[in-house]
């Protein structure tokens, strides 16, 4: 989210529509506001109070895990302050260019004194951290929580087809069981013992291919490499954005001056990063997940 556009617009009513359909979606989200050093403190009050009347007026049910899930970084200054610590500033002249954002943020006085060990002790700033804890929780919570909760949806799904498959075969039991045919009537114990130790089957199935999932010490759910994908493809997307297209959209209407307050959502629609990732995550299952259903 932008500083300046607290769930507002197109973006809180596709949120709206999500959390109709599916409100797990949302009490699972991560929720970050963005440029936090381009506004003051007062309209930092004003957007945090902007989410929270937001959340509260569509009722967005989020949990009490809120704390690790609500972050307020400057995704720039931390890009700035990685580079520099790793010495990789100089093989991107437009990064470079932003060097004095650190400046204008407070986050360093004066770039001169900005060398490598003074950005590294610089990443643990109270401004710059929240990006590495936003980073941290969202692939912890990739590789963890998310697949329980996958775990958890998929046994739900499997048993619901369990209960599906005991009402379609149900009917053909009964019929069976009211005949006062003695051979029809064997045959209707047979068939409903059969019946039975097929469910049972499919239960235990379930059961055991959970218990594995979870005991499987070998395997990652989100690796490095699947985050490395993921961020090699945005590179991918944003180099292939025509500038002057962008500056077109972000002139455009009433502003006499460049409004980088939409950059975020313009950026969003072009990179589709929502889309991507979604990509990857089904990927990711599909590889984990289906070896061990087959």
């Amino acid at each position: 989210m932008s500083p300046f556009k607290v769930l507002q617009g197109q973006e809180i009513e596709f949120l709206s529509q999500i959390n109709k359909n599916n409100p797990t979606i949302i009490q699972r989200a991560f929720w970050v506001i963005n440029q936090w050093d381009l506004p003051n403190k007062t309209q930092q009050e004003e957007a945090l109070n902007s989410f929270d009347k937001r959340v509260k007026e569509y009722n967005f049910g989020i949990n009490d895990d809120r704390k690790n899930r609500q972050f307020q970084t400057s995704a720039l200054n931390y890009l700035l302050l990685k580079a520099t610590a790793e010495e990789t500033i100089e093989d991107s002249q437009k990064l470079k260019n932003h060097l004095d954002n650190l400046t204008k943020s407070g986050i360093i006085n004066d770039l001169n004194d900005l060398d490598q060990e003074k950005a590294k002790s610089l990443l643990s700033h109270p401004d710059i951290v929240s990006f590495s804890d936003f980073s941290e929780s969202l692939f912890n919570y990739l590789n963890t929580e998310a697949k329980d909760q996958f775990i958890a949806d998929a046994k739900k799904e499997l048993l619901q087809g369990i209960r599906i498959l005991d009402t379609l075969l149900k009917p053909l039991d009964d019929q069976y069981s009211q005949s006062t045919n003695l051979e029809a009537e064997m045959q209707a114990v047979a068939i409903n013992q059969k019946f039975r130790n097929f469910l049972e089957q499919l239960k235990q199935q379930v059961i055991n291919f959970a218990k594995e999932i979870r005991t499987d010490d070998q395997r990652q759910f989100w690796e490095e490499s699947d985050t490395m994908e993921v961020l090699g493809e945005t590179d991918k997307r944003i180099s292939k954005i025509d500038r002057t297209y962008l500056l077109n959209e972000l002139s455009e209407g009433i502003d006499v001056d460049v409004n980088f307050a939409r950059l975020p959502d313009l950026l969003d629609k072009e990179i589709e990063l929502t889309l991507l990732m979604r990509k990857r995550l089904i990927s990711v299952i599909d590889s984990f997940l289906y070896p061990t259903l087959k």
